[in-house]
């Protein structure tokens, strides 16, 4: 399929407000989700339930935030900690077409 470089940039930009938008309504739709399945199960919702849910939403969006961060970089120290072993392993004389053995 053939693209110009300028609906390229239209597609860019409406992934990036489509992103946008779903990272902003995240918390909202997570507590909608929330209070529904909760209702589903246990009832009424009652205000002191409903207020102390919000709280609790609201103290975890940071960590619910960087907790992706935190996998990425768990995983890029890992790549840190195994490429020399893998360099040490081989010499470091693998080319791109090298077998290895």
């Amino acid at each position: 399929m053939y693209y110009t470089f300028h609906g390229l940039q239209n597609m860019a930009r409406i992934l990036n407000i489509v992103s946008s938008a779903m990272w902003s309504t995240a918390p909202i739709l997570t507590a909608l989700a929330t209070f529904a399945v909760y209702s589903a199960f246990y009832g009424n919702l009652t205000p002191a339930t409903a207020f102390t849910a919000v709280s609790l939403f609201n103290v975890l969006r940071f960590p619910l935030t960087m907790f992706p961060n935190t996998i990425t970089s768990g995983l890029a120290k890992e790549c840190e900690i195994v490429r020399p072993k893998f360099v040490g392993t081989f010499g470091g004389t693998l080319g791109v077409g090298d077998q290895g053995t």
